[in-house]
């Protein structure tokens, strides 16, 4: 397959691309600057110069890939007349060329597809910021081949989560300042090597940083709107216009009355009620304590637990263990929790269903535990909770760092959490147990 191909098509800060040797590429930046459109001809390239070559294209769902990835390679070939490359396929997120190469979609979602996929040379992860790490490590440890230098390309907008934290950032810039971003990274082609643990072994990286500025297809009007932001919301300003790190934006979150004034340090008063409030899953399996006055003019959140992985699971007995170590004997303990506690089958071992065993390992009476028949329905949940922090003197202690990621970051749109998205970032745990503690105990 011999096909004439000019690097002039590609803008040019991207064409070190063509050359890149680094096994890990990191093109990251403001939006507009072109990411998405220079990939499918990088990648295209590469598929042309080696024969059965296999690239994956990755995002953190798979039903987002075509819209965005996808589309972007068959407009790509479209527009540069090169569908006579490609050839039938079976599957609708396939691209194969008929030199034996070829393009795959896949999700996150479903990292078993991914650790299956034979001899992938390739994997661009687009919107890699909404991965996690371990995701990373499973697609690149997935690449291997014997017919084209194997490599990762992450292209993202910079963002952080609430902390200030990125796992992108922790690994491969973990030294960097902010004054070594400026000076090596931003605008820049910049190249570096990482080590490799317990060898003398050195892994490549890429790293292009590019803003709207390099495209001359931006729409100036598009640009303008993002320099507006620069009096009205200087975060989004420095992500989306200048590709600086930023904080990613929550457009609708559930709990949007939360506000950092509310993290608070406090102690528990042990001769008031403490309540508990579980959500039975294995991974992870989680509960929170809190305390309220008898006229419920305030509730403090003190300590969550949180136990238990995909890899590792935990259940209601581990949970409840751990109560113990943080619980005088004797306490005056109310529980209540996600209705399918009911069931015997939210269990490990035993017979009972999980109220009762919390019953007993906690040595409550059946009196102090509260046992829903039904959930309560998100709407319900979202009033009631957010109700809660407007019109009464609510508090959660700065330790509970992740029911505080989950009011933050958990999202409500249509009536509903987005549960599903939450629970992907490992997410949403923490925020049921609260939700529930405030339908049963407090509201």
């Amino acid at each position: 397959m011999n096909i004439n191909w000019s690097k002039k098509i590609t803008l040019e800060p991207y064409r070190a691309l063509y050359d890149s040797d680094a096994t890990i590429n990191l093109i990251f930046g403001g939006r507009d600057s072109g990411k998405t459109y220079a990939l499918p001809q990088i990648l295209t390239n590469k598929a042309i110069k080696y024969p059965k070559a296999r690239v994956m294209l990755i995002r953190k769902n798979l039903n987002t890939v075509k819209p965005s990835m996808y589309d972007a390679f068959t407009n790509f070939f479209e527009d540069s007349g090169l569908e006579a490359i490609q050839t039938n396929t079976k599957t609708p997120l396939e691209i194969k060329f008929i030199n034996g190469s070829d393009f795959l979609g896949r999700g996150c979602d479903d990292p078993f597809k991914i650790k299956s996929t034979t001899n992938p040379s390739d994997a661009w992860i687009e919107e890699a910021t909404d991965i996690t790490e371990d995701d990373f490590d499973v697609i690149l440890t997935t690449l291997r081949s014997q017919v084209a230098p194997v490599q990762i390309w992450l292209t993202f907008n910079p963002e952080v989560d609430k902390n200030g934290k990125s796992w992108i950032r922790e690994r491969f810039f973990k030294d960097f300042t902010d004054k070594d971003f400026e000076e090596k990274i931003y605008n820049k082609e910049y190249n570096f090597d990482i080590d490799v643990s317990g060898s003398e072994e050195k892994i490549k990286v890429k790293c292009i940083h590019t803003t709207c500025d390099i495209n001359p297809y931006s729409d100036k009007s598009r640009i303008a709107i993002y320099d507006s932001y620069r009096e009205i919301n200087v975060n989004k300003y420095n992500v989306w216009r200048l590709g600086k790190w930023g904080r990613k934006e929550i457009k609708s979150p559930f709990a949007w009355a939360f506000n950092t004034d509310m993290i608070k340090e406090w102690e528990l008063d042990y001769t008031m009620d403490i309540d508990i409030s579980f959500d039975f899953n294995n991974a992870p399996c989680t509960a929170t304590i809190s305390q309220q006055d008898h006229n419920r003019t305030f509730k403090r959140f003190w300590r969550e637990i949180r136990l238990g992985t995909t890899d590792n699971h935990s259940n209601v007995y581990d949970v409840c263990e751990r109560i113990r170590r943080l619980l005088p004997d004797g306490a005056y303990i109310r529980v209540t929790g996600d209705s399918s506690g009911r069931n015997d089958s939210a269990m490990v071992r035993g017979n009972a269903d999980a109220f009762e065993i919390i019953r007993r390992e906690l040595n409550v009476s059946s009196q102090r535990v509260w046992t829903p028949k039904k959930q309560p329905t998100h709407l319900d949940s979202y009033n009631e909770f957010n109700d809660a922090l407007q019109l009464r003197d609510v508090t959660f202690d700065p330790s509970m760092k992740y029911l505080i990621e989950d009011l933050q970051q958990v999202e409500y749109r249509n009536k509903n959490i987005l549960k599903k998205e939450a629970e992907a970032k490992g997410m949403g745990h923490l925020l049921d147990c609260a939700r529930y503690d405030v339908n049963t105990f407090f509201y």
